[in-house]
């Protein structure tokens, strides 16, 4: 058989069906016979192994050759991107509820250096002095916690401000639980209290 005059590429052209119409008798004959016989190996494999032991000796084949030119790295898993994101996230989420909820934590500190709220109506605001302020107004917030007055600790321009909600129960507690000299208990009125606290 003579091949073509543009060589072997055209002659393979003509073989894998590309330009038929055009190809000789002697090409559609070969590819014919090319065909058959390759019909007639996979019909054998088939009944000898299974379709799915063809199909995957196929699938080993092309790894094979994939791995051999470099086109085929590790396998990829999508979860290995959202996992270590969902991980952040589920953390961010139980530290925000722990920070944010008064009642899960205890005292909740603002900011330091935050100004505090400006409130209108009657507050009750006592001044303190203290050689470190914001220390001993956070011991007495914590002290304010644990009987139920739920303090807010502020830091601001030099000054510790420690605001509280009294109840009647509650100033009945701290009236009896905690000393004169750390808080003087008849200043103190039922509704918002503010402590401020600067140095002597």
């Amino acid at each position: 058989m003579a091949l073509p005059d543009d060589g072997i590429d055209a002659w393979a052209e003509q073989l894998a069906d590309r330009d038929l119409p055009s190809a000789s008798t002697e090409v559609r004959v070969l590819r014919e016979v090319l065909l058959a016989r390759a019909a007639r190996g996979r019909r054998k494999q088939v009944s000898e192994h299974g379709l799915d032991a063809l199909e995957e000796h196929a699938l080993q084949r092309l790894r094979f050759r994939l791995k051999q030119e470099g086109l085929l790295k590790r396998p990829f898993r999508r979860w290995t991107l959202w996992l270590p994101a969902a991980a952040v996230s589920m953390l961010l989420a139980v530290v925000g509820v722990k920070l944010y909820l008064p009642g899960s934590q205890g005292v909740v500190y603002a900011v330091v250096y935050e100004e505090p709220p400006r409130y209108r109506g009657a507050v009750v605001q006592v001044q303190l002095r203290a050689d470190k302020p914001l220390e001993t107004a956070r011991q007495l917030a914590v002290a304010l916690d644990k009987l139920g007055a739920q303090p807010r600790l502020y830091a601001w321009q030099g000054s510790a401000v420690l605001d509280f909600e009294a109840t009647p129960e509650t100033l009945t507690a701290i009236r009896r639980d905690l000393p004169d000299d750390k808080l003087p208990a008849d200043t103190l009125r039922v509704g918002l209290n503010r402590l401020v606290f600067n140095e002597p």
